[in-house]
């Protein structure tokens, strides 16, 4: 680990093409890679009792997850832009933060039971399972506290998450911190791979819908 609890000199890595007038407008309002979810208590694996509320899973496929508990370790590669709709059997994704599906998106995502979403999706070295993984921060909750993570950019970071309770609610959310503990990870090379693929994604696609709510 380098000065600064950086595990690699930040401008050793790709730099990712969007600014942060772009990333700003995230937070406030290529190959396949496993995703990391905050479990609610309607999640399946919840439901199910494979998993507690308020932990993390790394989700490989609809079946396959390891449980990262409530606090995991990461080095984080980069960020970029995402808007999701999940319509039906369909799940369109957006990236290019100009266009008009986007921003139609962004508009839709406060309405109730909308299927949208939208915010700063980021790449990360797990460690444990010791693998890729992405990070879609998505919910205003989680929008917050994307700039504690974007800031940590080349660096090792710890992810917990805490309960947040109103008079009339509860739900979990993310805190990012950095991390003082060292680990192990890919080469540069897979590393620098990795962030080029994921900051250069093509501008839209749509895929089929998962046939449960884990990609939500």
């Amino acid at each position: 680990m380098t000065e600064n609890n950086s595990l690699i000199p930040a401008n050793s890595l790709p730099v990712s093409k969007y600014d942060d007038k772009t990333f700003d407008s995230m937070a406030k309002g290529a190959t396949w890679l496993p995703r990391i979810s905050l479990c609610a208590p309607s999640s399946n694996l919840v439901k199910e009792d494979k998993i507690k509320q308020g932990y993390y899973a790394l989700l490989k496929d609809k079946e396959t997850f390891v449980d990262l508990t409530n606090s995991f370790d990461c080095f984080v590669g980069a960020w970029r832009p995402l808007a999701m709709r999940i319509d039906g059997d369909s799940i369109v994704t957006v990236y290019n933060p100009q266009s008009p599906e986007f921003e139609k998106i962004v508009a839709d995502s406060d309405g109730p039971d909308s299927g949208c979403m939208y915010g700063p999706q980021f790449i990360l070295w797990v460690k444990g399972p010791n693998q890729f993984a992405t990070l879609f921060m998505s919910s205003k909750t989680m929008r917050r506290e994307a700039p504690n993570l974007k800031t940590l950019i080349g660096k090792a970071a710890t992810i917990r998450s805490k309960l947040i309770k109103t008079q009339k609610f509860s739900w979990s959310g993310p805190v990012v911190g950095p991390c003082s503990t060292p680990f192990d990870l890919p080469s540069l090379d897979e590393i620098k791979d990795q962030v080029t693929k994921f900051v250069n994604p093509v501008e839209s696609k749509v895929e089929n819908a998962p046939t449960d709510d884990r990609a939500r």
